[in-house]
């Protein structure tokens, strides 16, 4: 049988448009959620690896993440049954086994390293950002982490971002209509099937029972 929910995965680089195309599609998806990675980062620095050559703290690895804690509102929202989506939005959301299993379709949003240092520079972030911090570590660790998701991970569909917000938004919404259309066509014939077996397997029982009935009046 299906899963009611449908959950669908956005990674991606830094800068990518990740959270705009979440909060979009949660517009256009019915009954939809968004479970963000940034409202799961670690508050406490003794957690966090410093790193001395650009002195600052390095936000941009999975342990950065209270992963328990997001995995466990992920099932929880999926216990609830009350979505039929739910969006989870991060950079590293696919080096978690858990996270990268419960869900049904997976988009990786890339744009390259100019891009993403030029829209960089239109964000406000809640510490200090730097373009050393962007070449000694938020841009290695998302290539090493592309490179795993490359080699590994085979039904992750890579999206190029560098255009507008809107083509972007049409690359995965479009997508996303075609995937659902074609699996709720395979429920249905999957429905339609389990019927017809189940129509079946009674009228071979009631031919059965009707027998030994008839075997039984005629003693």
């Amino acid at each position: 049988m299906q899963n009611k929910t449908k959950i669908i995965g956005i990674s991606g680089c830094t800068n990518s448009g990740k959270t705009t195309l979440a909060k979009r599609l949660q517009t256009q998806l019915s009954n939809s959620i968004v479970l963000e990675q940034d409202d799961y980062y670690i508050r406490d620095e003794n957690s966090l690896e410093y790193l001395e050559e650009i002195e600052s703290y390095n936000f941009d690895v999975i342990t950065a993440i209270d992963v328990k804690r997001m995995k466990n509102q992920l099932q929880s929202l999926i216990d609830s049954a009350k979505y039929e989506w739910i969006l989870v939005e991060g950079c590293f959301i696919y080096d978690d086994d858990f996270l990268l299993e419960k869900m049904d379709r997976k988009y990786f949003l890339f744009v390259d390293k100019e891009e993403s240092a030029r829209r960089r520079k239109t964000r406000v972030y809640p510490t200090r950002d730097t373009q050393k911090y962007l070449e000694k570590c938020v841009w290695p660790e998302f290539t090493k982490y592309r490179e795993r998701c490359e080699k590994f991970y085979k039904d992750i569909i890579f999206i190029d971002a560098s255009g507008t917000r809107d083509e972007t938004f049409n690359k995965v919404y479009s997508d996303i209509l075609n995937w659902s259309s074609k699996r709720k066509n395979l429920f249905d014939s999957e429905v339609i099937q389990y019927d017809e077996y189940e129509s079946n397997d009674f009228y071979r029982y009631f031919l059965a029972f009707s027998d030994l009935l008839n075997k039984l009046l005629s003693f």
